[in-house]
């Protein structure tokens, strides 16, 4: 244990000694037998200590004691570490060790422009040849840096230029990326091989011409440079030049024995290159250097076709004028093709000047007559013509020029075939004529055109076909056009059967009802099935489908006349008035019903009306179908749908025709359809499962609390259904308008006497939605949207106030507290504030309790009676006056407004009473004991349809007038 203890001191003297420098006490400690020179400190030996110290005459010292240098305690490459990094590699074994970079010690000595170094790598048998993974050796290295004393230092060791990198680049080529003259002179003074080249067969003298060093290309010449040297596609430094566009290159290898008519793989020669790069003076230089100007590429290009395709009229001329070949007499030569496609009017002209053939054919049969009409330019198109070309030349499709410009809708183009005698009867592949194009497309001016120069009516029998495939109004100018022009129906006899049912099709879809109704009266069968040849979507069923589904009112009427079956159906099982009701149509829907269109027992027809929110439409359904509350299988109706639309006349209308409101029952939660609900809550999960129950698991209340509707929530529950009614989370209406901060709604179910301790099926309150509001909108968003959801209910939105939900809340639990006789105890989870506000409340109602209006009647009553309690008070004038005069809202702030506007409906009812009062003893003869007792039982709604029919029994019969007389 003693000698451990010795031997720890010791190591720990000496690495003190080194960290201090203290020469003496290092060589002390080396001198005890108890040291370990190659122990490691920590993380580091002595050595390195020493090295990180950059004391010279420690590591000395440490190295005479044996002690092992790793290639990584070499320090970095400056000339500050210049002696340490000597000594270090005096003393490594392996002096090729590569960093990151597979860069050795003598890439980082050149690099580092340290001489010194580098003497004493190569000394030590250092590879001069090692790449780094950039394939770039020493040398590479010092042409990169342009260091001048590095490159003289490798040469003088070794002969290095005949060797090539990764790339088959050697120092000259590199040298040439730097484009540094100095460099290059001296690489080739000290022997560089001055027509090596690279992997792509790249001499210096390409790289210097691809570079635009010109004082490079010349030194290169003068040295030997080969000027015909092929790459490796057999491009020479010519193409390169004429490429580069240098006029001064090019002469130099001209002048220096370049061959102008090397040709690349593709056999291309200078002149394609300069033609193609657009280089007028090259071009120059090349055709009085004897180029030849027709030499052909292996596409068979010429460097006359390059010019006219480039558009370059002088180059042209110049090619031309030194025997440039315009005719070549075969399918190839396309000079008129491209400067008509390019629009060239000059180059087209030149090219006619010297003889250019205006019959030849390209692709597709094409002339350039053909080419100069698609391009819609009517001047060549003349200059053709009169150069000889064929002004009914084919393409391989039929088409004429005439074709062509119809097709391209250019008027000019065809006035200029038609005054040169186009044949205008002649047909394509396809029978058509341009007049037919004319028709198809609604071209009426080109039309009228045509027609001025009198087709053969026979042979263009199809134009009448061919416009009525569309239904804009210039389709229906040209039926017009061409019946005033002597086409008439006789022609149908002419076509094929299948033609004849296109051409109905056609007429039915676009509404073209002259049409429809000719062939209807000259015995087309109305029921006639649609072929799938001639319609793209076989579910169309019958014309009468087809009709409907386009919106064709006119139409779908003489089909009905002409006998159609109104019921028929397609192959997707659906009828005509189904069609009509998805267009949300009510004309088209009101034809159908009124020609006894059978409406099937399901919710479909009705749901999409209602989905539209169409109110006509409804109205019209429910003459006939008096279904009002079916469901589908989530328990939807059209009352939902209504009531989302905040559509309150729509949902008298459904109420009028016996509307139903009920519940949510916990059973039908989980049995209304059990497979359904399962697949839902195993594909979206628990959190979707939720959603669907607040939003398709709801009732018409819910809905109308939801959209701050508070006239059709009043109708719904003067309807029957109960203001504690629950939806599928187990929430009462009151639940969601004070989620949703609608006051309103909740003004009207407090009234109603709506439950405020009732729970959802968390056990929440509506007071805890409003008290901690945030809590219940946080999850509201639908991630997964159900097709069932999306019918019914959109995405609901964030609420960030809730306020004045809280506040409300209070107020009327304060009053149900007096109601229902309880002691007034503060609600628990709610903010100071609202406690306060409470405790305002509880006085308030005392005051209220307090202030008599008459007899034993206070204010306190008007507050917790029911509506119609409140209403038999208005019986008695002197309640109304005196209500009236002690009713002040600055007296009672928190209940003044709830007062006032529970007396005015009370006002409202009263009111109604009076009136159905009168109807009862008047038109029935009732006494007035059972009168009233039977307007006990009606609620707001019902008083108005009777206060609604009294008046129109007045003002039908005159009853007025004739009781007066």
């Amino acid at each position: 244990m003693e000698g451990i203890k010795n031997k720890n001191e010791s190591n720990n003297e000496l690495h003190n000694a080194i960290i201090e420098g203290n020469t003496e006490k290092v060589i002390q400690c080396l001198k005890s037998q108890t040291i370990d020179i190659n122990s490691i400190i920590g993380k580091d030996s002595y050595l390195d200590v020493a090295i990180k110290s950059q004391n010279l005459e420690v590591i000395k010292l440490l190295l005479q004691a044996n002690a092992v240098v790793p290639a990584s305690l070499i320090p970095s490459f400056d000339d500050a570490n210049k002696e340490i990094i000597k000594l270090l590699l005096a003393h490594t074994v392996d002096i090729e060790k590569t960093d990151s970079n597979g860069m050795t010690y003598l890439h980082l000595a050149v690099k580092n422009n340290l001489p010194d170094i580098v003497e004493l790598l190569l000394s030590k048998g250092s590879n001069i040849y090692a790449k780094t993974v950039l394939k770039q050796t020493a040398m590479h290295i010092a042409c990169q840096e342009k260091n001048i004393t590095m490159i003289l230092l490798l040469n003088r060791h070794m002969n290095l230029f005949p060797i090539k990198n990764g790339e088959k680049e050697t120092a000259l080529h590199f040298a040439l990326n730097f484009e540094d003259l100095s460099i290059v002179k001296l690489l080739v003074q000290e022997g560089a091989r001055i027509n090596a080249s690279n992997k792509f067969g790249l001499t210096a003298l390409h790289l210097a011409i691809l570079k635009k060093k010109l004082d490079i290309v010349q030194y290169l010449i003068k040295s030997g440079a080969d000027v015909n040297f092929a790459t490796n596609d057999k491009r020479v430094p010519l193409h390169m030049a004429a490429e580069c566009g240098s006029v001064e290159m090019v002469k130099i290898l001209l002048e220096n024995g370049a061959i102008v008519n090397k040709k690349t793989e593709f056999g291309i020669t200078p002149l394609h290159t300069a033609v193609f790069t657009r280089r007028k003076e090259i071009v120059e230089l090349f055709v009085d250097a004897k180029a030849n100007v027709n030499a052909v590429g292996n596409r068979d290009e010429t460097p006359l076709n390059i010019a006219v395709a480039h558009e370059c009229e002088d180059i042209v001329k110049i090619l031309i004028s030194h025997g440039a070949i315009v005719n070549h007499g075969n399918k190839k030569d396309m000079l008129l093709h491209m400067a008509a496609f390019n629009k060239s009017i000059n180059l087209v002209k030149l090219l006619l000047e010297h003889n250019a053939d205006v019959s030849v054919v390209y692709m597709n049969d094409r002339t350039a007559l053909h080419m100069a009409a698609e391009r819609k330019c009517p001047e060549i198109v003349e200059m053709l013509l009169m150069k000889g070309a064929d002004v009914d030349a084919k393409t391989d499709d039929g088409f004429t020029a005439l074709h062509i410009s119809v097709e391209y809708n250019d008027l000019e183009t065809c006035k200029v075939l038609l005054q040169n005698k186009a044949n205008i009867d002649l047909e394509d592949k396809k029978g058509r004529t341009p007049l037919c194009f004319a028709a198809e497309r609604g071209y009426v001016k080109i039309l009228q055109q045509i027609l001025s120069f009198k087709p053969d009516l026979q042979k263009n029998k199809l134009a009448l076909y061919c416009a009525v495939k569309d239904n804009h109004t210039s389709h229906k100018t040209i039926i017009l056009e061409l019946i005033a022009h002597g086409y008439s129906m006789d022609l149908l006899k002419l076509w094929p059967e299948i033609y004849i049912d296109i051409f109905m099709l056609n007429a039915v879809r676009n509404g073209h009802t002259g049409i429809v109704e000719y062939l209807l009266k000259h015995g087309y069968n109305a029921n006639k099935p649609l072929q799938t040849q001639a319609v793209e979507d076989v579910n169309y069923g019958s014309l009468l489908h087809l009709a409907v589904r386009k919106r064709q009112l006119q139409n779908a009427q003489l089909l009905i006349k002409f006998g159609s079956d109104i019921n028929i159906v397609d192959k997707s099982g659906q009828k005509p008035i189904f069609y009509a009701v998805e267009n949300n149509c009510f004309q088209m829907t009101k034809l159908l019903l009124d020609n006894k269109a059978v409406l099937d027992d399901s919710c479909e027809l009705l749901f999409m009306a209602a989905r539209e929110n169409n109110f006509r439409l409804i109205r019209e359904i429910l003459k006939y179908y008096k279904n009002v509350n079916i469901q589908d299988e989530f328990g939807t109706t059209a009352l939902h749908f209504a009531a989302w639309h905040g559509n309150e006349e729509t949902v008298q209308l459904l109420f009028e025709n016996g509307a139903k409101c009920a519940s949510v029952d916990q059973s039908r939660q989980v049995s209304f359809n059990s497979e359904l609900y399962t697949k839902i809550q195993v594909i979206y999960g628990e959190e979707a499962m939720e959603e669907f129950k607040k939003n398709v698991l709801t009732t018409p209340l819910h809905i109308a609390a939801r959209k701050n509707c508070s006239d059709i929530a009043e109708a719904i529950l003067e309807s029957g259904l109960s203001v504690n009614c629950r939806d599928g989370c187990g929430r009462t209406p009151l639940h969601v308008a004070t989620l949703f901060n609608n006051i309103g709604p909740m003004h009207l179910f407090m009234e109603f006497n709506a439950d405020l301790y009732a729970k959802d099926n968390d056990g929440y309150t509506c007071i805890d939605y409003a008290c901690n509001n945030n809590q219940f909108i946080g999850n509201m968003h639908m991630d997964k949207v159900f097709p069932f959801v999306n019918k019914l209910i959109p995405i609901i939105n964030t609420i960030d106030n809730c306020t004045t939900a809280s506040e409300l809340l209070m107020k009327y639990l304060a009053v149900t507290h007096l109601r229902n006789e309880k002691s007034c105890e503060k609600p628990s989870s709610c903010s100071k504030k609202l406690e306060d506000l409470y405790d305002n409340c509880v006085s308030e109602i005392a005051l209220l309790n307090s202030t008599k209006i008459i007899n034993s009647i206070t204010l306190g009553d008007v507050l917790i009676r029911s509506i119609d309690t409140v209403t038999s008070y208005l019986k008695n004038a002197k309640f109304v006056k005196a209500f009236e005069c002690i009713m002040d809202v600055e007296t009672f702030p928190l209940y003044g407004i709830i007062l006032k506007k529970k007396m005015r409906r009370a006002k409202e009812r009263r009111l109604l009473l009076d009136e159905a009062q009168i109807y009862f003893t008047d038109i029935l003869c009732l006494l007035e004991p059972p009168a009233n007792r039977i307007m006990d039982f009606l609620n707001t709604r019902d008083l108005a349809c009777i206060k609604q029919a009294y008046e129109s029994f007045y003002s039908q019969l005159g009853y007025r007038k004739c009781k007066e007389s």
